[in-house]
C-alpha cells in the first residue's frame, strides 16, 4: 500500500503536479489517504507487478536493472541534498540530525536506534535470504554485509539532510511519519528548475527500489511453497499475492472508512506495523542468531563466512552472546517492558 502511494505520486508527477506551499502538500497527501479507491487501485497495480516477476522466477534482469537504477536513485538523492542546501534550511536540518546533546542519549534512545537499524537493514524479513542465495560462492558475506551497512548509512544521511532541510524550509512537521517524503519532496520539485522531470525520475526510481524489495520479501515464502508443498510457482505466487492483496485492501480502508475500528487503540495499518517491526522482526533475528551461533557447526560457519583468526573469533563471540542479548533488549523495549529506562 505504501508503494502504491509512490505509484500515485509518479502518475501525478507525469501529469505535472505543482504544489505552491506546505499546506497544499499536506492537503494533497490527505486527499490520497481519504480516497480508498485510488489507494486500492495503486496497491493492486504494484502487487500485480511484484507477483508477476515472482511467478516467472527472479531473473537476472532484476539484478541488471538494479545496477542501473540504484545508482540513479543515489545520484538524484545527492542532487536533492545539494538543492536542500540551496533552497532549504540546511543548518536546521544539520542541527536536527547531528547536534550532540549528551543528556538526550539515554539507554532507551540507544535501543530505539538499534531497533531502527534492524528495520533499515531488513534483518529478519527474509529479504537477505532471497538476495543472499544469489551471491557468488566466493563472495565474502562479511565484506558484503559491511558494504550494505555503510551504503545504508550514507543513503540515510543524504535522505535525512535532503528531506529535513526542505521540511524546515517549508514549515512542515518533521515527525509527520512515512508520508513526509510525499510532502517535502513534491513541494521541492515544484520549485526546482526542471523539477517535474526530477520528480518523475525520483518517484520512478523509488518505485523500483520498493518493487525489488517487495520481490525479495515474497520470494522466500513462494520458494518454500514450491519446494516443500510441491505447488507450481505461478500458483504459489498468485495465491500468496491474493492473500496479501486482501490484507492490503483492509490496510487501505484503515485510513478512511475503517479509521474508527481499532484494536488496542491501533488501526489495521498501525497494528501490522507494530507486529512486524516490533515483534516478528526481532524474534526472527533472534532465531537467525541462535541458529547460526548454536545450531550450525563451527566448521559450517567458517566455510560460509570465509573469515579466520581474530576477526572470526570476535564476530562469533558477538553472534553467540552479544547479538541475542541485544535483540532481546530491543524486543523488550519495543514492547514497553523497559519503560523505566527512559
Amino acid at each position: 500500500m505504501v508503494a502504491g502511494w509512490i505509484v500515485d505520486y509518479l502518475f501525478k508527477a507525469l501529469s505535472g503536479l505543482r504544489l505552491e506551499n506546505a499546506e497544499a502538500a499536506a492537503n494533497r497527501f490527505k486527499a490520497l489517504l481519504a480516497d480508498p479507491l485510488q489507494m486500492m487501485l495503486c496497491h493492486t497495480l504494484f502487487l500485480a507487478l511484484t507477483v508477476g516477476v515472482v511467478a516467472r522466477g527472479v531473473i537476472a534482469g532484476i539484478e541488471v536493472a538494479n545496477r542501473i537504477m540504484m545508482p540513479g536513485l543515489f545520484l538524484i538523492l545527492a542532487l536533492l541534498t545539494v538543492w536542500g542546501g540551496i533552497a532549504g534550511d540546511m543548518p536546521a536540518a544539520w542541527d536536527f540530525m547531528f547536534a550532540f546533546k549528551p543528556e538526550a542519549i539515554t539507554p532507551a534512545v540507544i535501543l530505539a536506534a538499534v531497533g531502527h537499524a534492524f528495520f533499515s537493514l531488513s534483518l529478519g524479513m527474509g529479504a537477505i535470504m532471497a538476495y543472499g542465495s544469489y551471491l557468488d560462492r566466493q563472495s565474502s558475506i562479511a565484506g558484503t554485509s559491511l558494504w550494505v551497512a555503510l551504503a545504508g548509512t550514507l543513503v540515510g544521511v543524504l535522505a535525512g539532510l535532503a528531506i529535513f532541510s526542505l521540511t524546515f524550509a517549508y514549515g512542515l512537521e518533521p515527525a509527520a511519519g512515512p508520508g513526509l517524503i510525499l510532502q517535502a519532496l513534491p513541494l521541492a520539485f515544484s520549485h526546482m528548475p526542471g523539477g517535474q522531470w526530477f520528480g518523475v525520475f525520483f518517484f520512478l526510481l523509488v518505485l523500483f527500489a520498493a518493487w525489488t524489495s517487495a520481490i525479495s520479501l515474497l520470494e522466500p515464502f513462494v520458494a518454500w511453497l514450491t519446494e516443500r508443498m510441491r505447488l507450481r510457482r505461478p500458483v504459489a505466487a498468485w495465491g500468496t499475492g491474493l492473500a496479501v492483496w486482501w490484507l492490503g485492501i483492509g490496510v487501505c480502508l484503515s485510513f478512511n472508512r475503517w479509521s474508527g475500528h481499532t484494536l488496542f487503540g491501533l488501526n489495521l495499518f498501525e497494528l501490522l506495523d507494530f507486529m512486524t517491526s516490533r515483534i516478528m522482526m526481532p524474534l526472527s533475528g533472534l532465531a537467525i542468531a541462535i541458529f547460526v551461533g548454536w545450531i550450525m557447526t563451527r566448521a559450517q560457519v567458517l566455510d560460509e563466512m570465509q573469515l579466520s583468526g581474530l576477526p572470526f573469533k570476535a564476530w562469533y563471540l558477538v553472534l553467540r552472546y552479544l547479538a541475542p542479548l541485544g535483540i532481546l533488549l530491543v524486543f523488550a523495549h519495543a514492547l514497553g517492558w523497559l519503560a523505566w529506562l527512559a
